[in-house]
């Protein structure tokens, strides 16, 4: 058994691995404001509202495409850092331009969310490769709990905040807020050096094998399977008429 290379606790790409993580967490920061959008702005009904949201989520539903790509397709000989800052500054546009103009036209505001949610995913999934290189060298255990700890962080601020801003500020101001987290990660993964493995391009049909061999392991398919199952009934089908609930019926909000 080869000997692990020792790297520091903490360095650039786990500072990189962790902003990721925090962004993907603090971007729900916008949810409530997008529902209100839906509800007050574009008077959508609920099997509606389902139906956008749904349309939203659906890049992390073809998320192990989005690693097929990035590993097959590097960009100007890069395959972890001009995702990374591509997709930062792509997701940066899509909440400016929901300040400016999502708000008018509900199809807009659902083709740019499906490029927001676009961009997080592929940042999550050169972030969890990051994250999987360097548990490759040396401290798994304290890669892992940055990344999920990062997440849980930008998570909790969005539960905690996302309706008391709204009561303070205007949906356009929390989209622009929501725009800075991704514009950082780009800004501070300017500065990310790859490795000379990460940097070599995978053959498609290769890697295509590979992930059909993973994912047509029954112990791998059949749990997919049912977290899609179990995400479509609790998510899309009760939580969205939950929320017209509380506010046409209860008039909680």
């Amino acid at each position: 058994m080869s000997p692990k290379t020792n790297i520091p606790l903490l360095n650039l790409t786990k500072i990189i691995v962790g902003i990721v993580a925090f962004s993907q967490g603090v971007q729900h920061l916008a949810d409530l404001s997008i529902q209100y959008l839906y509800k007050d702005d574009f008077h959508v009904s609920p099997s509606k509202m389902g139906v956008f949201i749904g349309l939203s989520q659906l890049p992390w539903i073809i998320k192990p495409i989005w690693g097929i790509v990035c590993d097959s397709f590097p960009i100007f000989g890069s395959k972890r850092k001009a995702y990374i800052v591509c997709c930062g500054f792509l997701s940066f546009l899509g909440w400016q331009l929901m300040a400016y103009i999502g708000v008018d036209n509900v199809y807009v505001a659902v083709t740019l969310l499906i490029m927001i949610s676009s961009s997080v995913c592929i940042c999550n999934v050169v972030g969890e490769a990051l994250m999987v290189e360097q548990c490759a060298n040396d401290h798994a255990a304290n890669n892992v709990s940055v990344f999920f700890g990062f997440k849980a962080v930008g998570g909790l601020i969005s539960a905690y905040f996302s309706g008391m801003l709204l009561m303070y500020l205007t949906k356009k101001q929390i989209f622009i807020i929501n725009s800075l987290f991704p514009l950082t990660m780009a800004l501070l993964s300017l500065k990310l050096k790859e490795t000379q493995q990460t940097q070599q391009s995978q053959n498609l049909k290769e890697v295509l094998n590979i992930f059909w061999k993973f994912f047509s392991n029954p112990k791998i398919y059949q749990q997919k399977l049912n977290l899609i199952q179990e995400t479509c009934i609790v998510n899309f089908s009760i939580h969205d008429g939950t929320f017209k609930q509380f506010n046409n019926v209860l008039f909680l909000y």
